[in-house]
């Protein structure tokens, strides 16, 4: 017990739903599960790494957040405008751990316009990927 009469048993406390948590977790079954929902394994590693990305920001402005996110978005448009084509920047010697947080991270807000964003390949001698990007096909589920 402590100074204010309140007894810790060492233990965390229970949340009613479970632990919180942030990121995909992988069942004992072997599928994964995100927000209640369970998810595709590649879904899952683009979740873990698009909120990588979005944490590197969390200390800028809201407003640069926006316009990072608007940028994106523009790039994305741009693709479908330009025949499906996705282009993005990366590393010159190849797509490293931030590109692929960033590649992630155009993934998801591809698909909250109904796009994907196939895979993203480094093209040798530049700090460009390039992938494909078309409409999503709807789930029939």
């Amino acid at each position: 017990m402590n100074e204010s009469g309140i007894e810790f048993s060492g233990e965390p406390r229970k949340r009613p739903g479970g632990p919180l948590v942030e990121k995909p977790v992988q069942g004992k079954d072997g599928s994964w599960h995100y927000m209640g929902e369970t998810i595709a394994e590649g879904d899952a590693v683009d979740i873990s790494y698009s909120i990588d990305f979005w944490r590197r920001y969390v200390h800028d402005t809201p407003k640069f957040r926006e316009s990072l996110r608007n940028a994106m978005i523009g790039n994305i448009k741009k693709s479908i405008d330009e025949g499906g084509e996705f282009k993005t920047f990366v590393n010159h010697d190849g797509i490293d751990e931030r590109d692929k947080e960033k590649i992630s991270a155009y993934r998801r807000l591809a698909r909250e316009f109904g796009y994907k964003i196939g895979e993203v390949k480094h093209k040798e001698g530049t700090a460009t990927a390039i992938g494909t990007i078309k409409i999503e096909p709807k789930s029939t589920s």
